[in-house]
């Protein structure tokens, strides 16, 4: 099946390579020049993957438009930027951006951006459903739930988490799982690594789950598989039981030593 990328970008030249050399490889193309004719674009269809230029107008707002979990899945997003200042990326973090992708960058760095996020974001060649205990991750309804309620996490959380799962018991590296999760990345911080982490850890904390992620020191990060099960309070039966068998040894016990009164 043919992925459909939007271009959002207000530069006409480049839009129009950008355009060019993606249909070459084969994409299914939607462009736009502004935000007000990406929206448009929406309305007509939902594309697979968004290349999106940061100095476009409202750019962070249709960032956050596109990945309200309360609407349809998230949709993987590629940031084009000029800028490489950090207080730049931590602001597109906060807006929910998958990738950075500085320019001038090459069209096979651009290729690999894009084939790696398509393919973390398919159920095609992976199992549709992830499961480590009662954690459950569908990939194609993109929800994760525990005992049917409903845990909400950013599109790259749920990379991650679908990476963990499908990879458990192993320690990986930042790096390592920049390229797994992000795709081959030579701009982006390895620090980045640890603030979706934390991200991941805040989803899964009303759940008992964020105890999987364990920190490796040395190493990285790694998902425990023989913590799968969250511990569970005892019931209300089965220490009163206990508790009553315990008082009643221990009152035969004083019988013995006490002297009766006569």
């Amino acid at each position: 099946m043919t992925a459909t990328i939007l271009i959002i970008q207000s530069d006409q030249p480049l839009r129009e390579l950008l355009c060019f050399a993606l249909r070459e490889f084969g994409y299914r193309i939607m462009e736009a020049a502004d935000s007000d004719d990406a929206r448009a674009q929406l309305t007509a269809i939902e594309p697979d993957l968004v290349l999106l230029d940061w100095d476009t107008p409202d750019a962070p707002e249709l960032c956050q438009e596109w990945q309200q979990p309360s609407q349809r899945p998230p949709t993987p997003m590629i940031v084009l930027t000029d800028d490489i200042e950090p207080e730049h990326q931590f602001l597109s973090l906060n807006h929910t951006v998958d990738v950075y992708l500085t320019q001038p960058f090459s069209t096979h760095e651009l290729l690999a951006r894009i084939r790696t996020m398509l393919r973390l974001n398919t159920a095609e060649g992976q199992a549709t459903r992830l499961r480590m205990g009662e954690l459950l991750l569908d990939q194609v309804s993109h929800r994760v739930s525990v005992r049917d309620q409903t845990l909400h996490m950013g599109p790259t959380e749920f990379r991650l988490l679908a990476f963990f799962i499908a990879n458990p018991d192993q320690a990986y590296t930042r790096h390592q799982l920049l390229q797994q999760v992000w795709g081959r990345v030579t701009d982006i911080d390895a620090r980045t690594v640890d603030v979706y982490i934390r991200r991941l850890r805040k989803a899964l904390q009303s759940s008992g789950y964020h105890r999987l992620i364990q920190s490796v020191r040395g190493v990285g990060y790694r998902f425990s598989s023989r913590r799968a099960q969250p511990q569970t309070l005892p019931s209300a039966r089965s220490p009163t039981t206990a508790g009553a068998g315990a008082f009643s040894c221990a009152v035969q016990q004083a019988a013995s030593l006490t002297t009766p009164w006569r």
